[in-house]
């Protein structure tokens, strides 16, 4: 299934935790741009950057497909 900019989804953290998110770009924006935050990503590939909102603080983090619902 693919996800596009602005689609809210369910982002299950690496704990399991299930939180809702935003879709803010996808792989193939990154390629456009050239430009990578590669500061956020720890290893591993990704596809989507997202944004969770957790006790009212927005956080953007970078995940995969399997990641998401």
């Amino acid at each position: 299934m693919a996800f596009f900019v602005g689609q809210e989804v369910i982002y299950t953290s690496v704990g399991g935790k299930k939180e809702k998110a935003t879709i803010l770009r996808r792989k193939e924006d990154f390629k456009e741009s050239g430009q990578i935050d590669t500061f956020n990503i720890k290893g591993g590939g990704f596809e989507y950057q997202i944004s969770v909102k957790r006790n009212g603080i927005s956080t953007e983090v970078f995940c995969l497909e399997k990641e998401l619902s």
